[in-house]
């Protein structure tokens, strides 16, 4: 092993050890909610970490593990999976009885900041909207061109509807390596094998999320159901520019403002 292998050996481990150092979260942030299918269970929160959270709730019957929920906290708003499920049990007489849940959430996106009930609110909720509007323009040209006509359909849904709606004819993206919008950034940007795997499955895990997510959120308001979306696709093209190189950045910014 390398030198530079070791180098990348150990920050990952340091990075791992981040992860899954849990801290106890102050009392008065305990009170939490998940939404799935419609449904707000309320939770509360006994630690945390950079990977992301355990709580407990009196009833998870419905609740499956792998599955993709939104957790509403007192700071903030999280899309989070369903690492595991535990029973919790106490004793009654001879018999035994579940008396609630332990779940672990493991950390996908952070949602942004829950919007203010001050009388600022609206001023705030708009500065929000304003902030990431050029990043998104640039995500949602990313996804375009990376994943053709499935994800020009959901994004067109996506500003025109204020939803992610999938049409069932659509079915599932096609594979990138296969689509002629793909083929042509990857020759404009010069992406390596690796890189173009990388890409193909960022976009496709998005796509797959923005469809997923599109019956939790279908209650929401247009515009906030159109700003946590739009988080989700700049998150993919954050992930996506933090694989290029600094000269295949620049073709890709290229590419980006001739669109």
């Amino acid at each position: 092993m390398t030198s530079q292998q070791q180098q990348q050996q150990q920050q990952q481990q340091k990075l791992d050890q981040r992860k899954t150092y849990r801290i106890p979260v102050p009392e008065d942030h305990q009170d939490a909610e998940i939404r799935f299918r419609g449904r707000e269970v309320p939770t509360r929160l006994f630690n945390e970490s950079a990977g992301g959270f355990g709580g407990v709730v009196c009833d998870a019957a419905d609740l499956q593990v792998n599955e993709t929920v939104e957790l509403n906290t007192v700071v903030s708003r999280f899309l989070v999976r369903v690492a595991y499920i535990e029973p919790i049990t106490a004793e009654k007489g001879e018999s035994t009885e579940t008396v609630g849940y332990r779940i672990g959430f493991e950390r996908i996106e952070d949602l942004a900041p829950k919007p203010r009930t001050t009388a600022a609110a609206s001023t705030n909720r708009l500065q929000e909207k304003r902030s990431i509007s050029i990043p998104v323009v640039a995500g949602v040209v990313l996804l375009v061109a990376l994943a053709g006509a499935v994800v020009s359909h959901l994004l067109e849904s996506l500003w025109t509807n204020g939803g992610a709606k999938a049409q069932a004819s659509a079915g599932a993206a096609a594979p990138l390596a296969a689509s002629p919008a793909f083929l042509t950034v990857m020759r404009q940007v010069g992406l390596s094998r690796r890189q173009q795997e990388q890409l193909s499955h960022t976009a496709e895990q998005t796509v797959r999320l923005l469809q997923e997510l599109d019956e939790m959120w279908k209650n929401d308001p247009p515009e906030d159901r159109r700003v946590k979306q739009a988080l989700l696709i700049e998150a993919a093209n954050q992930e996506i520019m933090r694989m290029l190189t600094d000269e295949q950045k620049a073709r890709w910014l290229n590419l980006v403002k001739d669109r």
